[in-house]
This record gives C-alpha cells, sequence and structure tokens, in this order.
C-alpha cells in the first residue's frame, strides 16, 4: 500500500489534504521489505504481522484479487479510508465476514487488529480453525534503542 503526496509539501497543507481526501494512494507490488524499512527505520512505526490460516483457495483468491487492483487509485483519507481500512476491505472479500464495523469519523489501524480478533474469537467458540496463526511483534528501530536505553540506565544507576 503506498500513498502519494508532494515532496516538500507544507505541513499545513499536508494535514488538510489527508484529513479531506486530498490524497491518492493504492496497493503496490513492491517488496514487502521496502515497505517495513520505511516504517520501522524512517517512520519509527512498530509492526504487528498477523499471519493468517488461509486455505489454498483463498490464498489463491486473494493474490488474484490484489494482482487486479495493484495500480488501482483511492481516495486517502487519514482518519478513515486509510492504508488499514482498505486492507481490511480487502480481507472481508476472501473471509467473507466484516472486519470493518464503523469507519464514518474514524478509524485507526488497531481497528483491523480488532475485526481480526473478533472474527478469530468466534471461529473459537464455533470450534473450527482459528482465524489467526500467529501474531509477531517487530518494534521500531526507535523502540529497540528505547530498549537498549533502558538495560544500560539500569545497570548504571
Amino acid at each position: 500500500m503506498v500513498r502519494w503526496c508532494l515532496k516538500n509539501e507544507p505541513t499545513l497543507i499536508y494535514i488538510f489534504k489527508g484529513l479531506t481526501g486530498g490524497y491518492e494512494a493504492g496497493f503496490s507490488d513492491k517488496y514487502y521489505y521496502v515497505q517495513d524499512l520505511v516504517y520501522s527505520n524512517t517512520e519509527f512505526r512498530d509492526i504487528w504481522d498477523y499471519q493468517l490460516n488461509l486455505d489454498e483457495e483463498q490464498k489463491l483468491f486473494l493474490l488474484l484479487h490484489i494482482w487486479e487492483i495493484v495500480g488501482k487509485k483511492f481516495q486517502y483519507v487519514f482518519t478513515t479510508r486509510n492504508c488499514a481500512y482498505e486492507v481490511s476491505k480487502l480481507l472481508e472479500v476472501i473471509l467473507k465476514e466484516p472486519i470493518v464495523h464503523s469507519a464514518n469519523a474514524w478509524y485507526a489501524p488497531v481497528e483491523s487488529c480488532h475485526g481480526l480478533r473478533s472474527i478469530d474469537d468466534k471461529k473459537k467458540k464455533e470450534g473450527t480453525k482459528p482465524l489467526i496463526k500467529n501474531v509477531v511483534y517487530i518494534p521500531s528501530d526507535q523502540m529497540v534503542i528505547y530498549a537498549h536505553y533502558y538495560l544500560l540506565k539500569s545497570v548504571f544507576l
């Protein structure tokens, strides 16, 4: 998922466009590790990698659907129609379960996690295979530095 904005754009214009849908975004066929580097090294974002129990048919359908929409643009809004929202809507197609329950005024990325957990809880109650196979926490470089700092601090104080 990539969003497009102009380099060196004034902050107020960036905020205004981001809140009013002045940007376009779309799914990308670039390597995951490139986006991972941007998130963890440049933007200092932590990542939670959700590994899902998808059968072969779901994986194929997801792959083909992504292939179909790569390069298509959609309106990007920071607070609602963001990357988490679009990925959730994509997963809803193959899961046939709602992940996005409401995105009228706010859809934070954590809402996707809540939606996946809700489906997972439902599957566990039904006694079927859980949706979530594993969740891997990938700390940003900033969090790694903070952790080392606190370790050093505790040694020297």
